[in-house]
Order: structure tokens, then C-alpha cells, then sequence
């Protein structure tokens, strides 16, 4: 019997298993939407901590939810988007020249565990690329 001692190595962000190759991982952390200084392969702008803490529309997007369901066991409650979210969610789109993944990427690292919202990132990708042709 053989046996071996392997490294595997896992995104420090969202947890993610990549397998055997750091420079997958250290590729893949990099642009991870869970990843607040994350490089944008989009819209191609690295935008860190510090840009996402100058939006100051948190307090709308969590304003525009109307809670759902309170958990009796002390859990995050669970919200639905209401309409001042929506209205926020393109105040948000704006803010980053329209890039659905910064988008995807601010409501993932500020308000995932503060609230569940509604955003289709397959759809607003879609969007995005009827508009900006791929070269």
C-alpha cells in the first residue's frame, strides 16, 4: 500500500475546494464575488473595502426588505424585497457603471447574512452582454 500526503487547497472567501493547485486557488480568490477586494473580470475594475464602504446605500437595501418570517431560535430572519429595494438595487447598478457582478459582489459581502434579496445575476449578465458585445 502507498500513501501519500497531498496539500488541497480551499478559497479563504467562500470556502470553495479547488483542488490541488495554488495558483488555481490564488486565480480563483482573486476574483471571487465573495472576495470584498476582489478583481473584476467583467468590467475589469478592482474595487476594494474601502470603495464598497464609500456606497452608502446599505441602509436602503436593508430598509427596502419587509421581514418575512422572525426565527423563534434566534436565527437571521428572513426578508422579501419590497419596492424601495428595487429602486436601491439600480442606485447600486449605477454606482458601479453597471456591472452585474460588482453588483453581485456588494450585495453578497455587505448584507448576505443580513437578508436574502432578490437578484437574478443570470439575467443582468445576459443584459449586460446584448449591450456589450464579447470581442
Amino acid at each position: 500500500m502507498k500513501k501519500v500526503r497531498k496539500w488541497v487547497y480551499y478559497c479563504e472567501f467562500c470556502g470553495k475546494k479547488k483542488g490541488l493547485s495554488a495558483p488555481h486557488m490564488k486565480t480563483h480568490e482573486r476574483r471571487c464575488t465573495a472576495n470584498p477586494d476582489r478583481e473584476c473580470r467583467l468590467c475589469g475594475v478592482q474595487r476594494t473595502k474601502k470603495d464598497w464602504d464609500k456606497i452608502k446605500i446599505l441602509d436602503k437595501l436593508i430598509g427596502g426588505f419587509t421581514p418575512m418570517t422572525v426565527p423563534t431560535n434566534g436565527g437571521v430572519p428572513r426578508y422579501v424585497q419590497g419596492s424601495e429595494n428595487a429602486q436601491a438595487i439600480k442606485d447600486l447598478e449605477q454606482m458601479v457603471e453597471g456591472c452585474p457582478v460588482c453588483t453581485f459582489t456588494y450585495l453578497r459581502t455587505q448584507i448576505d447574512d443580513k437578508a436574502r434579496w432578490e437578484y437574478n445575476l443570470k439575467e443582468k449578465l445576459d443584459e449586460w452582454w446584448a449591450i456589450h458585445p464579447k470581442e
